[in-house]
């Protein structure tokens, strides 16, 4: 009973522990799925309309107010290491490489605004690039993933 009551009296303590980030975000690298969103295509969409948007770790905080106004677009877009709103995942810069059915490869840069648990989701023009204008035809794709330094996507280092 006794050892039953002093793990019980641990439990609170570890859910204050546990992360707020998912694992993926501490990762430097890894595999995931690709798919696009159009949305991520228009340039003069605000920011306010993605968790990146203000707070600590917002784009809004580096003086960013639109998907254009941003370095990589239209090579922007969600993020499985993106819980939410002020994610300190936000703007994070990654290289995301396609091998297609015949094993060529082909990498892009993109700039990390909005959350996408399900893997990787960027704009037609960024899955266009990079699958060599197939986004329509694949629609999600098996890709591998490397986490950059943010000033690889023209934006300014974070303290």
């Amino acid at each position: 009973m006794k050892l039953t009551t002093a793990i019980l009296s641990l439990l609170p303590a570890l859910a204050l522990a546990a992360p707020s980030e998912p694992l993926v975000a501490r990762q430097s690298s890894g595999t995931s799925t690709l798919s696009y969103d159009t949305k991520y295509d228009v340039a003069t969409s605000s920011l306010t309309t993605v968790a990146c948007s203000d707070g600590d770790f917002g784009l809004m905080t580096d003086g960013f107010s639109t998907f254009g106004s941003l370095p990589t677009f239209a090579r922007i877009g969600g993020a499985p290491t993106i819980a939410g709103w002020n994610s300190p995942s936000c703007g994070s810069c990654y290289q995301l490489t396609y091998t297609s059915a015949t094993g060529a490869t082909n990498s892009i840069i993109v700039t990390a605004i909005d959350t996408a648990p399900g893997g990787f989701n960027v704009g037609q023009t960024a899955m266009n690039q990079l699958t060599n204008n197939r986004a329509v035809e694949l629609g999600r794709v098996d890709i591998t993933w490397t986490l950059l330094e943010r000033e690889q996507c023209g934006l300014p280092a974070r303290g």
